[in-house]
Order: C-alpha cells, then sequence, then structure tokens
C-alpha cells in the first residue's frame, strides 16, 4: 500500500507533531463599524425559539432608566481552551463511579493512551501505562484509533479500537476486554470484529437504546460516487460480536466536505440525534455536524450548517471534530478534539476540549458556540420591521423612541452563567442613543441598566457592540426599551 493507504481522507497516524451584572447587559462604548453585512459568523445557526411555557409568557416588568442599578465590572465568560493539552485525538469518555476516564488514538507511545480526572472538565492526568499493550493477532501495530469503551452490565469493560489489518493493509475494528476501565485490555479472538470489503471500518461508537438493546456504529468505505457512509448493527448479549445485519444510516453527500466519520448517538427530544465528524482531520476545514430521525435505522436529516467548525469558534479552536457525549449530575457535555500545532505533511498535534451541551428539544447547542437571534423574529412594541439589504437576512427592526417601545428576544443558554454577546444596530443620526437593556429572567435582579449605543460613524453603518450577560440555563428574555432616540435592530449574538 501507498503511504496515504486512506489516511488523507480517514484517522491520523496518532502521534503529533514534535460582575457581569447579574441579569444585566453592559454595553461597552466602544462599538466597531461593520461592513456592508456586518462581519457574520459562517456557521452560526439562526435561531427560532419554540414556543413559550406560559410561565415563560407572563409580563414582564417594564424598565425605566431611573431603575438602574450601580455598574461593576463585568464578569467574563470562560475562556475556550483544551482540558488536555498535547496530542490526544478522537476522545472517548467513561465515567465509573466518581472516576473519569479519557481514551484516544495512539500516541505517547501507547496504542490507546487513557487519563483520568475527577471532573469531565480536569485536571487529566494522563496515566503511565498503556490500557491496550497489546493488539489482537490481526493488527498491526501503529495505526490503533478512535477507541470506544463501555461497561458490561455484569461489570467487564470492553473496549473497541480501530486498527490496521496485516493481512489486506486496511482499517478494521477489533475488540478487547478488562476488569478494570485502565486495563489492561484483552484482545478477542483472532480476526476483527468489523471489516470492509471496500476499504477501511473505523470510528466504533456504542449505543443502548431506551429498550436495554445494545448496537455498534462505525464508518466503512463503500464503493460507489459516495465512498464512505455511517452503519449501525444490533450487538450480541455479552457485546463482542453481532446478532443482525448493518443497516446503512448516513452517507456522505456534497453538504459534507470529503467524508463522515465519528459517530456519536445519543437520544433527546423523542428524536434520535447523531454527531458525526466531515472533512480530513489535518484540516482547519474538519467539523462536527448533526442529523436527526424518529427511529433509530432512519431516515436521518442533516441540520443545516454546522455544530462545531474553525469559523463558529472564531479560530479558537481549530478543525474541532471526533465527538463524543458524556452526560453526569451537571448535565450534557460534548468532548472533541481541536488542532493546536501542525508541523505539515498530515502531521498535527490535536488536544481535547469539554464544552456544555444543551438541548432545545432535538437541537443541542453548544457553550461557547454562536447563536444568532434575528431581530425581525422577535417581539417588537412600537417598532416595525424594515426591509434592510446590509443587515442579516436583510431585514432589521426600526424601534420608535419612546417609553412604550420595547424589543423582547428570546436566548437559549445551554448552562447557566455569564455569556458574551454582540448587538448589531444602526443609528440615523450622529448622536449616541441611551438605552435600557434588562435580562428579567436572570437570577436575583429583573437586571436594569442604562447603557449607550455609540455612533458608527455613518448613516449606513451597523456597529456592533460587545457585552456581557448573565443567563439561566434554558430560554432567557433579553429586552432593549427606554429609548431616547430611534435605533434599528439587526440581531443579537450570544455565545
Amino acid at each position: 500500500m501507498t503511504p496515504v493507504r486512506r489516511r488523507a481522507v480517514g484517522r491520523s497516524p496518532g502521534s503529533g507533531a514534535p460582575a457581569a451584572l447579574s441579569g444585566v447587559l453592559v454595553l461597552l462604548l466602544a462599538g466597531t463599524a461593520c461592513s456592508a453585512g456586518g462581519t457574520p459568523v459562517s456557521s452560526a445557526e439562526v435561531v427560532r425559539p419554540t414556543p413559550a411555557s406560559p410561565a415563560a409568557t407572563a409580563p414582564r416588568p417594564v424598565a425605566t432608566a431611573s431603575a438602574t442599578p450601580t455598574p461593576r465590572p463585568p464578569a467574563v465568560p470562560r475562556p475556550v481552551g483544551p482540558v488536555l493539552r498535547g496530542n490526544f485525538p478522537d476522545p472517548d469518555i467513561l465515567r465509573d463511579g466518581d472516576t473519569y476516564y479519557a481514551y484516544a488514538t495512539n500516541g505517547r507511545g501507547h496504542n490507546v493512551p487513557v487519563a483520568m480526572a475527577g471532573s469531565v472538565h480536569g485536571p487529566w492526568i494522563p496515566q503511565s501505562a498503556d490500557s491496550l499493550p497489546r493488539l489482537g493477532a490481526w493488527a498491526e501495530p501503529g495505526y490503533t484509533w478512535a477507541p470506544e469503551v463501555v461497561r458490561r452490565p455484569d461489570g467487564v469493560f470492553v473496549l473497541y479500537y480501530t486498527a490496521a489489518s496485516r493481512r489486506t493493509g486496511d482499517q478494521c475494528i477489533g475488540v478487547a476486554t478488562a476488569s478494570t476501565p485502565r486495563g489492561p485490555f484483552q484482545p478477542v479472538g483472532d480476526r476483527p470484529l468489523v471489516c470492509s470489503a471496500r476499504g477501511d471500518a473505523i470510528d466504533a461508537a456504542f449505543f443502548r437504546d431506551t429498550d436495554g438493546e445494545p448496537y455498534l456504529l462505525y464508518r466503512a468505505d463503500q464503493a460507489g460516487p459516495r465512498p464512505t457512509a455511517i452503519f449501525v448493527r444490533p450487538l450480541g448479549d455479552r457485546w463482542l460480536g453481532f446478532k443482525g445485519a448493518a443497516t446503512r444510516i448516513l452517507t456522505w453527500d456534497d453538504s459534507d466536505p470529503i467524508l463522515v466519520e465519528a459517530p456519536a448517538l445519543v437520544r433527546r427530544g423523542g428524536h434520535y440525534v447523531l454527531f458525526y465528524s466531515s472533512g480530513v482531520f489535518y484540516s482547519e476545514e474538519y467539523r462536527t455536524r448533526y442529523a436527526t430521525a424518529t427511529r433509530l435505522t432512519g431516515p436521518y436529516r442533516r441540520a443545516p450548517g454546522t455544530l462545531l467548525s474553525t469559523d463558529a469558534y472564531d479560530r479558537e479552536v481549530i478543525g474541532p471534530g471526533g465527538a463524543d457525549i458524556v452526560q453526569d449530575e451537571a448535565g450534557d457535555h460534548i468532548v472533541f478534539h481541536g488542532i493546536t500545532a501542525s508541523s505539515g505533511n498530515q502531521r498535527v498535534t490535536r488536544s481535547m476540549y469539554v464544552a456544555a451541551l444543551g438541548w432545545d428539544g432535538r437541537r443541542p447547542v453548544v457553550r461557547g458556540v454562536p447563536q444568532r437571534y434575528e431581530a425581525e423574529h422577535a417581539d417588537a412594541v412600537a417598532g416595525k420591521s424594515v426591509l434592510r439589504p446590509r443587515a442579516s437576512g436583510d431585514r432589521a427592526i426600526d424601534l420608535y423612541r419612546g417609553p412604550g417601545s420595547k424589543l423582547e428576544m428570546k436566548v437559549f443558554a445551554p448552562e447557566a452563567g455569564v455569556y458574551t454577546a454582540r448587538l448589531k444596530y444602526r443609528l440615523k443620526w450622529p448622536r449616541p442613543v441611551r438605552a435600557v437593556l434588562a435580562v428579567p429572567d436572570a437570577p436575583g435582579t429583573a437586571g436594569l441598566s442604562e447603557v449607550t449605543l455609540p455612533y458608527g460613524g455613518s448613516p449606513v453603518s451597523w456597529p456592533v457592540a460587545k457585552t456581557y450577560l448573565t443567563l439561566r440555563q434554558g430560554w432567557n428574555t433579553v429586552s432593549l426599551q427606554g429609548l431616547t432616540a430611534a435605533v434599528e435592530v439587526d440581531r443579537l449574538e450570544v455565545r
């Protein structure tokens, strides 16, 4: 086989190169003028709130400028950064008791590196021992990728791993067992569990449905113009073999760059939600998307845009992919890798990241990824929707001056805390406008603050003002009101 061996469109060989006021928005006065369309977040999803509950639609207190509290320095959201630095790609997380275990593609001199922590956020401590010191007899060392570890009801730990076949050179999936999550895992059988007749079979992911039935998902190459797809197959009683045929549930299409891989499946909001990666692992175009279905075997419908991408993270994370979903008492978390160093020739260092994962029904929302709320989809009192080609969506809300005018936007937060927000607006006259911003849903206070919106430099400019706001988990209301002059509002982005 040539050195590429399909790895240009698969997994890597592994080794890397080498206050705010509670409920108050305090707008920074240094607004930055945007070009014609502003500064778009290319993969931010346009959010339209789901119907609110009766409690959520109860009357809100009307703010006045006289209700303004004394400002305090704003709290700043948690920075985006890896929780486990160095090379730790394709992370898989297992919780056993009070301890979290993270497994990764080969590196650090190990077939399957393992790290331990008392929390999914760390601190993570890499272990000195290899959790899989010996591969199955069918496997060639050096290409052990994307491990998945689960605990059976009888207490045995099962490891699914990808490795190169000595016979064909293609990647196949093997299985091993251990009595502890740290290993050492012992290979089961002298043959792989899954291979593809058309190339590689990689990226095993375990799923157990609400009826208790276990399944294995994986990516396999196939013949035809769409060479990669994701499959699901029912496992037998001991989870070491299959008891039924595989079903193809997602095939690469033109909306995905190059390929699909790295599946992770959960059930939320009465739907199956399939997370997957697309692109090549060493590229900044590598990304995470999701698709949903009402049945395990599909059909799955892709959500528009991307869930995690380099652009969505404003390049603070490069090529986010290889995701795993973890649930604990704090809620759901998405664990993934991002490129932190590159030495060319497909050699990259990918470190492990963790972010809070919230759910608006079956729609996942990730902390740190901007969510865009268009003003024309909000509730306006004493205002109207106007056509503005330079606004996102070509429309904005013209909010009139007066004590009765206000714009209420519904904002979703995957977890309670302080968030960064960017408000895009336009002023018609060269003077600043004072207003009151409120977050009535915030804990502890109605959250009223008098703020100033600076002029953007010309009547056709759309400045963006940065602010911090404190939100509760779930849907919140952000209200702009008490204007001293008319303002056109384009959108609010929250991350």
